[in-house]
């Protein structure tokens, strides 16, 4: 029995290769993921911290952070239990430091104010920090550039 009877032996349906697509799009794709830059906390929202002397301030990467906006909005942010910023009253944020105290009053704590924020906000922060049990609050700003 033959079963070509009716096709030509010079016919022929050319089938597409795949694979090559499919390595070029794994390839395009762990480009992307290694190109792709990530923001980072303080990216979040605009920030404009105050500006200092000529002295720079040593910040610990990684340390839990806060946040006081313009607006006066508390965010509280843990490298080890958050991804990103969030807002917090007053006594949460008391509870997180008290957390943290617990842990290791050492423990780096930076508290970043915007340059028009309130100042009472700013010393209500720090002040529940030190009721917290921790000795290294930081205080981040930026150093003034001579005019010339």
């Amino acid at each position: 029995m033959n079963f070509n009877q009716g096709k030509d032996k010079r016919s022929y349906l050319g089938d597409i290769n795949v694979t090559p697509l499919i390595d070029m799009m794994f390839i395009l794709l762990i480009f992307l993921m290694i190109s792709t830059t990530f923001k980072t906390p303080e990216q979040s929202f605009t920030m404009k911290l105050p500006t200092a002397g000529k002295t720079e301030v040593t910040v610990v990467k990684g340390a839990p952070t806060v946040f006081v906006t313009s607006a006066g909005t508390v965010l509280f942010y843990n490298p080890d239990q958050d991804s990103k910023p969030h807002p917090v009253s007053l006594a949460k944020l008391k509870a997180a430091f008290q957390q943290i105290a617990a842990n290791d009053k050492k423990t780096p704590v930076s508290i970043r104010g915007d340059a028009s924020a309130r100042i009472q906000t700013l010393v209500d922060v720090i002040n529940a920090a030190y009721q917290a049990g921790l000795t290294q609050v930081q205080l981040p700003y930026t150093v003034k550039q001579d005019k010339k």
